[in-house]
Protein backbone atom coordinates (compact mmCIF):
# COMPACT_ATOMS: atom_id res chain seq x y z
CA UNK A 1 0.00 0.00 0.00
CA UNK A 2 1.38 3.48 -0.77
CA UNK A 3 1.01 5.13 2.18
CA UNK A 4 2.68 8.64 1.59
CA UNK A 5 -1.12 10.23 1.61
CA UNK A 6 -1.34 8.65 5.40
CA UNK A 7 2.12 9.58 6.33
CA UNK A 8 1.40 13.03 5.27
CA UNK A 9 -2.03 13.65 6.80
CA UNK A 10 -1.07 11.64 9.78
CA UNK A 11 -2.00 8.36 11.27
CA UNK A 12 -3.07 9.63 14.27
CA UNK A 13 -4.99 12.31 12.96
CA UNK A 14 -6.82 9.46 10.26
CA UNK A 15 -7.63 7.12 13.53
CA UNK A 16 -10.01 10.30 15.61
CA UNK A 17 -11.57 11.19 12.18
CA UNK A 18 -14.95 9.03 12.04
CA UNK A 19 -13.83 5.48 11.14
CA UNK A 20 -16.39 5.24 7.99
CA UNK A 21 -15.37 8.95 6.49
CA UNK A 22 -11.43 7.99 7.40
CA UNK A 23 -11.58 5.19 5.80
CA UNK A 24 -13.35 6.72 2.46
CA UNK A 25 -10.66 9.40 1.91
CA UNK A 26 -7.91 6.62 2.48
CA UNK A 27 -9.85 4.52 -0.08
CA UNK A 28 -10.31 7.85 -2.26
CA UNK A 29 -6.24 8.75 -2.16
CA UNK A 30 -5.02 4.83 -2.48
CA UNK A 31 -7.43 3.63 -4.80
CA UNK A 32 -8.87 6.31 -7.01
CA UNK A 33 -12.25 5.45 -5.76
CA UNK A 34 -14.74 6.48 -3.19
CA UNK A 35 -15.66 3.86 -1.14
CA UNK A 36 -19.37 2.91 -0.72
CA UNK A 37 -19.04 1.58 2.83
CA UNK A 38 -23.31 1.05 3.93
CA UNK A 39 -24.15 -0.62 -0.05
CA UNK A 40 -20.95 -2.08 -0.53
CA UNK A 41 -20.50 -3.91 -4.28
CA UNK A 42 -16.50 -4.20 -4.85
CA UNK A 43 -14.45 -5.89 -3.13
CA UNK A 44 -12.46 -3.24 -1.01
CA UNK A 45 -16.22 -1.63 -0.07
CA UNK A 46 -16.99 -5.41 1.32
CA UNK A 47 -13.70 -5.46 3.48
CA UNK A 48 -13.98 -2.14 4.78
CA UNK A 49 -18.24 -2.95 5.25
CA UNK A 50 -16.77 -5.70 7.59
CA UNK A 51 -14.31 -4.09 9.75
CA UNK A 52 -17.12 -1.56 10.61
CA UNK A 53 -19.70 -3.88 10.75
CA UNK A 54 -18.70 -7.01 12.41
CA UNK A 55 -17.33 -8.18 15.93
CA UNK A 56 -17.05 -11.49 15.95
CA UNK A 57 -14.69 -12.49 18.95
CA UNK A 58 -13.12 -15.29 17.33
CA UNK A 59 -11.45 -12.91 14.88
CA UNK A 60 -8.98 -11.66 17.93
CA UNK A 61 -7.92 -15.22 18.45
CA UNK A 62 -7.17 -15.87 14.73
CA UNK A 63 -5.14 -12.88 13.80
CA UNK A 64 -3.08 -13.43 17.40
CA UNK A 65 -0.19 -15.05 15.86
CA UNK A 66 0.35 -17.38 18.93
CA UNK A 67 -2.50 -17.84 19.95
CA UNK A 68 -3.93 -19.50 16.64
CA UNK A 69 -1.58 -22.30 16.29
CA UNK A 70 -3.48 -23.56 20.27
CA UNK A 71 -6.66 -22.47 18.49
CA UNK A 72 -6.03 -24.93 15.18
CA UNK A 73 -4.70 -27.36 17.41
CA UNK A 74 -7.54 -27.51 19.70
CA UNK A 75 -10.48 -26.98 16.82
CA UNK A 76 -9.48 -28.52 14.00
CA UNK A 77 -9.54 -32.03 13.19
CA UNK A 78 -5.28 -33.12 12.78
CA UNK A 79 -4.88 -29.22 13.28
CA UNK A 80 -1.27 -29.76 14.87
CA UNK A 81 0.16 -31.19 12.13
CA UNK A 82 -0.82 -27.48 10.11
CA UNK A 83 1.20 -25.52 13.06
CA UNK A 84 5.04 -24.08 12.77
CA UNK A 85 6.36 -25.11 15.69
CA UNK A 86 7.00 -22.45 18.34
CA UNK A 87 10.72 -22.11 19.34
CA UNK A 88 10.31 -19.08 22.50
CA UNK A 89 7.83 -16.08 23.15
CA UNK A 90 8.19 -13.47 26.01
CA UNK A 91 7.76 -10.02 26.67
CA UNK A 92 11.14 -8.97 25.54
CA UNK A 93 14.62 -10.29 23.27
CA UNK A 94 17.73 -10.08 23.98
CA UNK A 95 21.08 -11.69 22.66
CA UNK A 96 21.46 -14.38 25.27
CA UNK A 97 17.86 -15.58 24.30
CA UNK A 98 18.67 -15.20 20.34
CA UNK A 99 21.80 -17.25 21.06
CA UNK A 100 20.02 -20.27 22.31
CA UNK A 101 17.23 -20.45 19.83
CA UNK A 102 17.99 -23.12 17.47
CA UNK A 103 18.78 -21.79 13.97
CA UNK A 104 17.04 -20.92 11.47
CA UNK A 105 14.14 -19.13 12.97
CA UNK A 106 12.13 -16.34 12.28
CA UNK A 107 11.12 -13.48 15.35
CA UNK A 108 7.83 -11.96 15.00
CA UNK A 109 5.36 -9.65 16.83
CA UNK A 110 1.70 -11.52 17.26
CA UNK A 111 0.07 -8.33 16.93
CA UNK A 112 1.11 -7.31 13.76
CA UNK A 113 1.91 -8.22 10.06
CA UNK A 114 5.32 -7.50 8.73
CA UNK A 115 7.26 -7.19 11.42
CA UNK A 116 10.03 -9.56 10.87
CA UNK A 117 13.46 -10.99 11.66
CA UNK A 118 15.36 -13.84 10.46
CA UNK A 119 17.84 -15.71 12.01
CA UNK A 120 20.31 -18.21 9.96
CA UNK A 121 23.58 -20.00 10.16
CA UNK A 122 26.10 -17.68 10.57
CA UNK A 123 24.33 -14.35 11.12
CA UNK A 124 25.25 -12.11 13.80
CA UNK A 125 23.21 -10.99 16.10
CA UNK A 126 23.12 -6.85 15.67
CA UNK A 127 22.60 -4.72 19.07
CA UNK A 128 20.04 -2.63 16.07
CA UNK A 129 17.96 -5.51 15.41
CA UNK A 130 17.48 -6.49 18.96
CA UNK A 131 16.17 -2.55 19.53
CA UNK A 132 13.52 -2.97 16.42
CA UNK A 133 12.32 -6.47 17.94
CA UNK A 134 11.86 -5.01 21.24
CA UNK A 135 10.15 -2.04 19.74
CA UNK A 136 7.57 -3.99 18.30
CA UNK A 137 5.76 -4.41 21.65
CA UNK A 138 5.24 -0.70 21.20
CA UNK A 139 3.48 -0.20 17.94
CA UNK A 140 -0.14 -0.25 17.00
CA UNK A 141 -0.65 -2.46 14.00
CA UNK A 142 -2.97 0.47 11.75
CA UNK A 143 -5.62 1.96 14.29
CA UNK A 144 -6.20 4.33 11.87
CA UNK A 145 -7.57 1.41 9.40
CA UNK A 146 -9.67 0.37 11.77
CA UNK A 147 -8.53 -2.95 12.18
CA UNK A 148 -10.06 -3.92 15.44
CA UNK A 149 -8.89 -7.60 15.80
CA UNK A 150 -5.32 -6.39 16.54
CA UNK A 151 -5.64 -3.70 19.19
CA UNK A 152 -7.18 -6.55 21.36
CA UNK A 153 -4.68 -8.72 20.83
CA UNK A 154 -2.24 -9.59 24.15
CA UNK A 155 0.93 -8.35 22.39
CA UNK A 156 3.91 -11.32 22.47
CA UNK A 157 7.32 -11.98 20.31
CA UNK A 158 7.89 -15.04 19.76
CA UNK A 159 10.28 -17.71 17.29
CA UNK A 160 9.26 -19.86 15.13
CA UNK A 161 11.17 -22.52 12.51
CA UNK A 162 12.06 -20.78 9.56
CA UNK A 163 10.31 -23.36 6.91
CA UNK A 164 12.25 -22.31 3.60
CA UNK A 165 15.34 -23.70 1.95
CA UNK A 166 18.41 -21.79 1.56
CA UNK A 167 17.13 -18.29 3.07
CA UNK A 168 14.07 -18.34 0.48
CA UNK A 169 10.73 -18.81 2.12
CA UNK A 170 8.16 -21.26 0.63
CA UNK A 171 5.45 -20.03 -2.03
CA UNK A 172 2.77 -18.52 0.17
CA UNK A 173 -0.96 -19.68 -0.72
CA UNK A 174 -3.08 -17.28 0.23
CA UNK A 175 -7.12 -18.47 0.22
CA UNK A 176 -9.58 -16.33 0.05
CA UNK A 177 -12.73 -18.08 1.31
CA UNK A 178 -16.67 -16.40 0.69
CA UNK A 179 -18.81 -17.60 2.94
CA UNK A 180 -17.32 -20.87 3.83
CA UNK A 181 -16.37 -21.50 -0.02
CA UNK A 182 -12.85 -21.01 -1.49
CA UNK A 183 -12.89 -18.77 -4.53
CA UNK A 184 -9.44 -17.57 -5.17
CA UNK A 185 -5.94 -18.52 -4.35
CA UNK A 186 -3.04 -15.58 -4.38
CA UNK A 187 0.29 -17.13 -4.54
CA UNK A 188 3.54 -15.29 -3.52
CA UNK A 189 6.88 -16.51 -4.19
CA UNK A 190 10.38 -15.23 -3.80
CA UNK A 191 9.03 -12.34 -1.23
CA UNK A 192 12.41 -10.57 -0.17
CA UNK A 193 14.49 -10.87 -3.71
CA UNK A 194 12.24 -11.26 -6.66
CA UNK A 195 8.68 -10.79 -5.42
CA UNK A 196 6.34 -12.42 -7.67
CA UNK A 197 2.45 -12.48 -7.21
CA UNK A 198 -0.63 -14.27 -9.06
CA UNK A 199 -4.26 -15.16 -8.41
CA UNK A 200 -6.02 -18.51 -9.66
CA UNK A 201 -9.19 -19.51 -9.20
CA UNK A 202 -10.14 -22.71 -7.33
CA UNK A 203 -9.60 -25.12 -10.59
CA UNK A 204 -6.20 -23.28 -10.85
CA UNK A 205 -7.06 -21.13 -13.77
CA UNK A 206 -4.74 -17.84 -14.02
CA UNK A 207 -6.50 -14.44 -13.72
CA UNK A 208 -6.31 -11.52 -15.61
CA UNK A 209 -5.62 -9.02 -12.91
CA UNK A 210 -2.56 -8.15 -10.78
CA UNK A 211 -1.96 -6.35 -7.72
CA UNK A 212 1.37 -4.29 -6.63
CA UNK A 213 3.63 -7.15 -8.14
CA UNK A 214 3.61 -8.75 -11.47
CA UNK A 215 2.88 -12.21 -12.40
CA UNK A 216 6.07 -14.77 -12.70
CA UNK A 217 8.21 -15.03 -16.08
CA UNK A 218 6.87 -19.07 -15.80
CA UNK A 219 3.43 -19.73 -14.02
CA UNK A 220 3.20 -21.25 -11.15
CA UNK A 221 2.85 -24.69 -11.08
CA UNK A 222 -0.32 -26.56 -9.89
CA UNK A 223 0.30 -27.19 -6.12
CA UNK A 224 0.86 -30.86 -5.77
CA UNK A 225 -1.66 -31.03 -2.87
CA UNK A 226 -4.18 -27.75 -4.07
CA UNK A 227 -7.64 -30.09 -3.07
CA UNK A 228 -5.62 -30.23 0.26
CA UNK A 229 -5.33 -26.76 0.61
CA UNK A 230 -8.73 -25.38 -0.49
CA UNK A 231 -10.15 -28.09 2.04
CA UNK A 232 -8.45 -27.45 4.94
CA UNK A 233 -9.08 -23.51 4.58
CA UNK A 234 -12.42 -23.91 4.10
CA UNK A 235 -12.42 -26.64 7.05
CA UNK A 236 -10.37 -23.96 9.21
CA UNK A 237 -13.13 -21.30 8.54
CA UNK A 238 -16.23 -23.46 8.73
CA UNK A 239 -15.10 -24.96 12.10
CA UNK A 240 -14.00 -21.45 13.42
CA UNK A 241 -17.03 -20.14 12.41
CA UNK A 242 -15.31 -17.56 10.85
CA UNK A 243 -18.17 -15.66 8.78
CA UNK A 244 -18.59 -13.89 5.40
CA UNK A 245 -14.98 -14.18 4.51
CA UNK A 246 -11.19 -15.02 5.82
CA UNK A 247 -8.21 -15.44 4.06
CA UNK A 248 -6.10 -18.10 5.14
CA UNK A 249 -2.46 -18.27 4.43
CA UNK A 250 -0.92 -21.91 3.98
CA UNK A 251 2.20 -23.35 2.98
CA UNK A 252 2.90 -26.41 0.77
CA UNK A 253 6.04 -28.51 2.25
CA UNK A 254 6.94 -31.66 0.18
CA UNK A 255 3.48 -34.16 1.89
CA UNK A 256 3.06 -31.14 4.85
CA UNK A 257 0.89 -27.99 4.87
CA UNK A 258 1.26 -25.40 7.43
CA UNK A 259 -0.63 -22.14 8.63
CA UNK A 260 1.04 -18.75 7.58
CA UNK A 261 -1.53 -16.56 9.45
CA UNK A 262 -5.34 -15.59 9.40
CA UNK A 263 -6.93 -12.53 8.12
CA UNK A 264 -9.72 -10.60 7.57
CA UNK A 265 -8.90 -7.67 6.00
CA UNK A 266 -6.54 -7.94 2.57
CA UNK A 267 -4.72 -4.83 1.89
CA UNK A 268 -6.76 -3.03 4.35
CA UNK A 269 -9.28 -2.74 2.24
CA UNK A 270 -7.20 -0.42 -0.10
CA UNK A 271 -6.42 -3.17 -2.82
CA UNK A 272 -5.10 -1.15 -6.08
CA UNK A 273 -6.07 -3.97 -9.04
CA UNK A 274 -5.06 -3.70 -12.18
CA UNK A 275 -6.93 -3.63 -14.15
CA UNK A 276 -9.64 -1.80 -11.38
CA UNK A 277 -12.47 -3.87 -12.81
CA UNK A 278 -11.37 -6.53 -10.99
CA UNK A 279 -12.32 -4.83 -7.25
CA UNK A 280 -15.88 -5.33 -9.13
CA UNK A 281 -15.72 -8.74 -9.78
CA UNK A 282 -14.49 -9.92 -6.57
CA UNK A 283 -17.12 -8.24 -5.20
CA UNK A 284 -19.50 -10.01 -7.17
CA UNK A 285 -17.92 -12.92 -6.01
CA UNK A 286 -18.34 -12.18 -2.62
CA UNK A 287 -22.07 -10.67 -2.75
CA UNK A 288 -23.05 -14.48 -4.93
CA UNK A 289 -21.47 -16.04 -2.05
CA UNK A 290 -23.39 -14.61 0.70
CA UNK A 291 -26.25 -15.20 -1.79
CA UNK A 292 -25.73 -18.27 -2.34
CA UNK A 293 -25.76 -19.63 1.96
CA UNK A 294 -28.56 -17.22 2.98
Amino acid sequence: MDTRFVKGLGKKVLAKFPPKRSLQLQGLYLTGRWLDIDSPTTFNEYVNHLKLETRNPIWIECVDKLRVKELISERIPNGRNYVIPTLWHGDFVDRDILQNIPRPFVVKANHSCGTLAYFFEGDEIRDSTIREINSWMDQSYAPHTFEWPYERVDRKLFAEEFIGAERVPPNDYKLSVFSGRCEIIEVHSDRYRNHRRAFFDRDWNLLDFVLNYPNPEQPFPRPAMLEQLIHIAETMTTELRLGKFARIDLYELDDQIKLGEITFFPAAGFAKFTPPTADEWLGEIWRRNLVARR
